[in-house]
């Protein structure tokens, strides 16, 4: 037994859980946006300024960024992929290393509402190739 399992359907929708025939669900509303779900929930007066992420460098240096700062290296990251001409939908490839930047990245991604397409060097180089072929096709209307 668990603790969702004492929990009412009100309790659960609270968590945006619901209870299926085969365990829990998350549910997504259309509008869902990880962004706000995310780094945007914690933007208000009194947790901006709280650790989002803290990186310790293989250089040794430990850097510690606000939910603020993060928003606003987010911001100004949507800022330049808009002026590229990305948006709503568009899929953007994102290396997936360990590193800040990855986080920025995502949240600017979701500003835009677009879809981060990830992309690791674990995947190897056909695949890597074949996943950004595939984006850049669907970008193009089938054309690339």
């Amino acid at each position: 037994m668990t603790p969702f399992d004492a929990m009412t359907p009100g309790q659960l929708a609270a968590l945006d859980l619901q209870r299926g025939a085969d365990g829990l669900r998350i549910v997504w509303t259309p509008d869902a946006n990880i962004h706000h779900m995310t780094l945007g929930r914690h933007l208000g007066p009194e947790t901006r300024v709280l650790p989002a992420m803290i990186y310790d460098a293989p250089d040794g240096t430990v850097t510690v960024q606000g939910f603020a700062d993060v928003d606003r290296a987010a911001t100004g990251l949507a800022a330049t992929l808009r002026g590229l001409g990305y948006g709503a939908g568009d899929q953007v490839g994102l290396h997936t290393g360990q590193h800040p930047d990855t986080a920025v990245a995502h949240m600017a991604i979701a500003k835009l509402e677009a879809v981060a397409v990830t992309l690791s060097q674990l995947y190897g180089p056909d695949t890597l190739n074949r996943r950004a072929l595939r984006a850049a096709e669907e970008r193009d209307g089938g054309e690339s």
